[in-house]
């Protein structure tokens, strides 16, 4: 969040990650992503202990994200900051 009020100077009162966490886990489920997938990428834990055994390979996990339709964005939307 640091990075987008400082570098791109978005304003305040905009939470960008939480709410690029919750477009993506709906966009996620909407393409069938699996669960655990959409959760890996996340950050979020499964909840259940067979949760952390193995791992999730690069490939595999690029090819589900490859599975998610493009999003248009109008970054006209979005509330800079002025700049000093």
């Amino acid at each position: 969040a640091l990075h987008f009020r400082e570098n791109l100077g978005v304003n305040d009162s905009v939470s960008p990650l939480h709410a690029f966490r919750h477009s993506f886990k709906t966009i996620a489920r909407q393409s069938g992503m699996p669960k655990d997938i959409h959760d890996v990428l996340t950050g979020h834990s499964s909840g259940d202990i067979s949760g952390s055994y193995g791992h999730y390979p690069l490939k595999l996990l690029s090819n589900e994200i490859n599975k998610i339709p493009t999003v248009p964005v109008d970054l006209s939307l979005i509330k800079w900051k002025k700049q000093n």
